[in-house]
């Protein structure tokens, strides 16, 4: 079984969100050879640029907070130690959050994921897909266009096998239409693809 997934799914494991576990079954399902994980390889650097923003948003926090224990005319010497010891707890939580989501991306490098290359096809797709509105935001158009891409290739090889595209959300909820034709199944959670997969590998 060939299972699409998308940037959220690194994030899922890197931050422990909610579907952690469910995510991790499908990556340890893929590694043993059971499922086809395929990503966008656009997925990483977009997963990078979200990462550098999130650490920006921080930073500046950060920052604010290292002026404000450092103006200690306005505060004790108490509220001195609160104010640093938050800036350290949340440059700290940073740090961690960046090398857990690291570590996932190198997993997937590593390991058995299929990558889709982001060629000449899928940017005529992402033009196509762009003039009708399919996705607001241009990093999930990007991978919505090398998923159909990739779907159309393996029709063109006779391969119309049932697979599933698996997001953490509902952005991907309008291009439903487009993955129908191709047997392609839209889940919006991972823990929906774990229960669909678990009946059909026991």
């Amino acid at each position: 079984m060939i299972v699409y997934i998308e940037s959220n799914f690194i994030f899922e494991l890197g931050l422990n969100r909610e579907q952690r576990e469910h995510c991790l079954a499908l990556l340890d399902w893929c590694e043993a050879g059971y499922i086809d994980l395929r990503l966008a390889a656009f997925a990483i650097p977009e997963a990078r640029r979200a990462l550098r923003k999130r650490e920006a948003d921080r930073l500046d926090t950060v920052r604010m907070l290292k002026f404000q224990s450092g103006d200690s005319k306005r505060h004790s010497t108490e509220d001195v130690a609160t104010i640093e010891s938050a800036r350290e707890a949340l440059q700290s939580w940073t740090d961690r959050e960046a090398e857990q989501i690291n570590d996932v991306m190198r997993r997937l490098l590593y390991g058995r994921v299929t990558f889709i290359s982001l060629d000449r096809a899928a940017l005529h797709n992402d033009e196509i897909f762009r003039a009708v509105k399919v996705l607001p935001g241009d990093g999930d158009l990007l991978i919505f266009a090398c998923v159909m891409t990739d779907l159309v290739l393996r029709r063109s090889t006779g391969d119309t096998a049932t697979s599933l595209f698996v997001t953490g959300g509902t952005d991907f909820l309008n291009a439903k239409i487009h993955f129908k034709p191709y047997s392609c199944d839209l889940l919006t959670s991972y823990s929906a693809a774990v229960g669909r997969l678990k009946a059909q590998l026991e």
